[in-house]
């Protein structure tokens, strides 16, 4: 059986695309290619077998991906899917195996968020263990009307009617979508690259 393009479809019935993944991703997660593609399943198509990621991987490469597009306007497919594949598959996730990945790949913060976004915005959360749960709820305390968490709920909710600025974009990276050094890191990194630092 031959591998497909490595991620066409990744459940049947939602438009999940997350392909090609790149490496620094999977690497952030402790997640080689080689454990996706042996923990691959193999789905009939009209087009013949393909594999797809278990459902582990498909949650934790959703979560990763919203993440890394700062929760903007092309991620409310990643939530979608993510929803969808709780709802139709949350009992097939191992999530010893998805905390395992979060805690090595430095993700706590950003998945929270994601598993939190999915909460608020009424997904079917019930396939999480309870101490999960309860983890991802913690996390949102503190979250006032102006935090950017709610920022991030009510973009998803009107669909993102405006741009996201400059400011905005590091403003919901820093406290959304990575892990602080993570996060100060890339920026300066960046910084370095504009002001030419070497």
């Amino acid at each position: 059986m031959k591998p497909a393009d490595p991620w066409p479809a990744l459940l049947a019935g939602t438009n999940a695309d997350h392909g090609p993944v790149r490496g620094d991703v999977l690497s952030r997660l402790g997640l080689s290619t080689d454990d996706v593609f042996a923990a691959a399943q193999p789905l009939e198509t009209s087009e013949g077998e393909i594999l797809v990621p278990s459902t582990t991987h498909m949650l934790l490469l959703s979560a990763s991906h919203a993440a890394r597009d700062l929760f903007g306007p092309s991620t409310a497919k990643s939530l979608i899917d993510a929803a969808l594949l709780l709802q139709r598959r949350g009992h097939q996730v191992d999530w010893d195996e998805f905390q395992d990945r979060m805690v090595k790949g430095r993700v706590e913060g950003p998945v929270r968020a994601f598993l939190a976004l999915l909460e608020r915005l009424g997904a079917d959360l019930s396939s999480l263990p309870a101490h999960l749960r309860d983890d991802i709820r913690g996390s949102r305390r503190g979250c006032g009307r102006n935090s950017e968490f709610e920022r991030a709920v009510e973009d998803y909710i009107a669909m993102f009617p405006d741009e996201p600025t400059m400011l905005a974009r590091a403003r919901r990276e820093l406290l959304l979508c990575a892990e602080t050094a993570v996060a100060l890191r890339r920026n300066w990194y960046r910084l370095r690259g504009l002001l030419r630092l070497g």
